[in-house]
């Protein structure tokens, strides 16, 4: 291994490993290949490989400049396939151009990783081999690819028109009185778009393939000026597959079957960050002219900065920790600047540095402490990485298992009303931003004590009385508790399922109950509602991001929940049976099963979407002042509300002696556009 890996070059430019493979007349050949340095700026044309690893524990040998060499079986499938028969083939793979036990080169690798990929002729990512159907999954996104300049057109003029959302649509023309969105309905009865059960399952195979939920692949994928998607012997441009799979889950309707999953998520995210990137690339290709070396990529910092990159990209999956931030940062461009500060990938930093050090560059980059918005829990069962400040975003924990993206609650057997909401939100709206510390103002962070942020702010406010948590998660809960409604369920007894769908009332519960709360705080009068309440209500618990403005997110709202909510608090006499939220009492029973019948009995499936927005564990909360708030789950009455300078949301902090502690972004009613910000009452404050 050692006469394998000789130390690459210590010189100015960088010097990356390149593999060559050789030729071979069948698959069942031995695997032949020998690795050569180059000089990254003088290196010969080579492709990328993009893949998952797959286990590391599962390996088999290939010839490697003439000695045996271990690679896990996914790339060894790849490496058969990729051969060809009459030529050699260059490459750069990680696993094998990268000494993987040397931790300073591996580090040294990945700060360049963005120019490797970047140079290559093209990214090939290895999906794996023909299987579940994945012939019929490209045969159909070629069809489904060739309506895309249709699509792009029905977007420009209507992006509702572009998605198949059956009976909600209805009710958005009934909400909206829109002409334009009546003209569109063809695409309910489009022959062209209809999708067969066989094909959404097969074209579901290809996106749960773990390749899709990598974090590298954003990286390679984004940076890259050529993609072909191979998957066995079928390959397709990335253009043609992703063009293929939005008309699929929008027009095709297969997000609407299928619900909102993890993979979804990262699917979406990696399609959006790809089309900003490519987009921003042929701006600056524009504005600097045609040249040998690629644009500077730092104007990209402008557009997707570091939060936003963690938020998209939080649903991925990671082998070690740092890699949820060392996987993005070359898309950032956070290099050494003038605060003698940077994100440069250290293995041999702990996984607490290495989050601190992200965070604290971004917001000196930035001048912005949107970072912040990051750092609330968001399940109640949630606990954060030993030893990490409370400013510092937790990247390590996986948000897959939020009940929205798994099956916990509504998720499960309303899994068409998540899907419905999470279309319209993501596919339709755009990022609003709010100035709570007023037009202009930017941040001046700096550590103290190592770990201590010491920011200019101000308390405005206090939380007097909360609302429960907007979740359906019960105590206790696990997988085997909530799979009432898998493909496994008919495998059970009667009892079992009967079991299960009592805990899954039992979860629908623990959501109204919380909504019910809600109601109460936000409304002096449930009789006699005022225009006012309503306005302020929906303009919080949506964070002022309306699907279709807020007049029609009120309606919604009315005609999906009023008449169940009613119903629901003339249940409150069944609590002298027992009460306590989630718990196995008559009134949850009850409660739950109603809310069960309206929710799938709801021709509209419109129920969830005016709530999307809160479904990240958030509460609803009073302030002292009189102000109606959306908080973490994790706040609490007492907890203090702040303006922070370069804050565009309001801060919910807790007291900790003479520091203070953050417990996540708050959206406060009345103060979001520099209502209460005063910089006279501005001090330095601390926290841990």
């Amino acid at each position: 291994m050692e006469s394998l890996y000789n130390p690459l070059p210590a010189r100015q430019n960088p010097h990356i490993r390149l593999l060559t493979l050789l030729p071979a007349k069948s698959e069942a050949d031995p695997i032949r290949c020998s690795i050569t340095p180059f000089d990254l700026t003088t290196a010969p044309a080579f492709e990328g490989l993009s893949y998952c690893w797959g286990d590391v524990a599962q390996k088999k040998p290939i010839e490697c400049n003439k000695r045996p060499f271990q690679v896990t079986n996914n790339l060894y499938s790849a490496l058969q396939h990729l051969r060809y028969g009459d030529k050699e083939r260059i490459l750069w793979i990680d696993a094998i151009c990268i000494n993987q036990e040397d931790w300073d080169e591996r580090s040294a690798q990945v700060v360049i990783m963005r120019d490797i990929y970047r140079r290559a002729e093209r990214v090939l990512v290895w999906l794996g081999p023909s299987a579940d159907g994945s012939e019929l999954a490209y045969n159909t996104l070629r069809r489904m690819s060739e309506y895309w300049p249709e699509m792009v057109e029905r977007w420009s003029k209507d992006r509702m028109s572009a998605l198949k959302l059956g009976p909600y649509r209805k009710t958005l023309q009934r909400l909206c009185g829109s002409e334009g969105v009546a003209q569109s309905d063809d695409i309910e009865t489009d022959e062209r778009f209809q999708l067969q059960p066989r094909e959404i399952a097969a074209l579901r195979a290809v996106l749960e393939r773990p390749w899709w939920m990598r974090v590298w692949v954003i990286q390679e994928v984004c940076v890259a000026t050529a993609v072909t998607m191979i998957c066995g012997h079928d390959t397709m441009s990335w253009d043609d597959l992703s063009s293929g799979y939005v008309v699929a889950m929008g027009a095709g309707g297969m997000m609407a079957r299928i619900g909102m999953t993890t993979w979804s998520a990262c699917c979406i995210g990696l399609y959006e960050l790809k089309f900003a990137f490519d987009r921003m690339q042929q701006e600056m290709k524009n504005s600097a002219g045609t040249s040998a070396d690629p644009p500077s990529l730092r104007g990209f910092f402008g557009t997707i900065d570091m939060r936003r990159m963690t938020r998209i990209t939080d649903t991925f999956k990671a082998s070690v920790p740092q890699d949820k931030i060392y996987g993005v940062v070359g898309l950032v461009d956070l290099h050494p600047h003038e605060e003698g500060l940077s994100i440069v990938p250290n293995y041999e930093l702990s996984v607490v540095e290495c989050y601190q050090n992200a965070a604290l560059t971004s917001m000196l980059r930035s001048g912005s402490l949107r970072m912040l918005e990051n750092v609330a829990l968001v399940l109640p069962t949630q606990s954060r990485l030993e030893g990490l400040p409370s400013w510092v975003p937790d990247w390590s924990f996986d948000p897959s298992s939020s009940w929205a993206s798994a099956s916990w609650g509504p998720a499960s057997p309303f899994a068409e009303h998540v899907a419905i909401g999470q279309i319209s939100i993501t596919l339709t709206q755009e990022e609003l931003l709010f100035n709570a510390c007023g037009e202009n103002e930017r941040c001046h962070p700096r550590v103290v004590g190592g770990s201590v942020l010491v920011l200019e702010g101000h308390v405005v406010d206090t939380v007097a009385s909360s609302g429960q948590i907007l979740h359906g998660q019960l105590k206790n809960d696990d997988e085997d508790k909530w799979r009432c409604f898998g493909e496994e369920r008919t495998s059970r007894s009667l009892f079992q399922q009967l079991r299960l769908f009592v805990n899954t009332c039992l979860r629908v519960s623990v959501f109204v109950t919380a909504l019910l709360s809600w109601e109460d705080l936000a409304f002096a009068d449930l009789a006699h509602r005022t225009k006012t309440e309503k306005e302020t209500f929906h303009e919080v618990i949506q964070a002022g991001d309306y699907i279709q403005g807020l007049d029609t997110s009120i309606q919604i709202y009315e005609k999906n929940w009023r008449l169940l909510n009613t119903w629901l608090r003339r249940l409150a006499f069944l609590q002298i049976f027992g009460r306590g939220v989630g718990t196995l009492t008559v009134y949850n029973l009850v409660l739950g099963f109603v809310s069960y019948l309206s929710f799938t009995r709801s021709r509209s499936k419109s129920h969830l979407v005016t709530l999307l927005h809160s479904m990240g564990g958030c509460r609803l909360a009073r302030t002292t002042g009189g102000r109606l708030a959306r908080i973490p789950q994790s706040a609490r009455v007492g907890d203090s509300i702040a303006l922070l300078r370069g804050g565009k949301y309001a801060s919910v902090i807790r007291p900790k002696g003479r520091r203070w502690e953050m417990v996540g972004a708050a959206y406060v009613a009345g103060i979001m556009h520099g209502e209460a910000w005063q910089p006279g009452a501005v001090k330095e404050m601390e926290f841990i």
